[in-house]
């Protein structure tokens, strides 16, 4: 995976929900950006050929991908915005 593939592909997500949020109120376009994100997964475990007994382990590492980004993503925004105060 190449990292600056993620970031590009991200930007664009964002950019998208960034043109939604202007058609749609903002919770619709959280959490159908969260939903898509859940549908892509779903649909991909089962077309790789994602067995069931694996599905709670695939769940929970996913869950866990997304607490960390989401943290992640916290603190870097947190640190943009102190910078843009000082």
């Amino acid at each position: 995976m190449n990292d600056n593939e993620v970031y590009q592909a991200a930007s664009a997500f964002v950019n998208l929900a960034n043109e939604l949020n202007k058609t749609y109120a903002e919770p619709s376009v959280i959490h159908g950006l969260t939903f898509a994100a859940a549908r892509y997964q779903a649909s991909n475990f089962i077309s790789l050929g994602g067995r069931p007994e694996h599905e709670a382990q695939t769940i929970d590492r996913l869950c866990d991908l997304f607490r960390q980004m989401l943290r992640s993503n916290l603190d870097n925004i947190r640190e943009m915005e102190a910078a843009k105060s000082r």
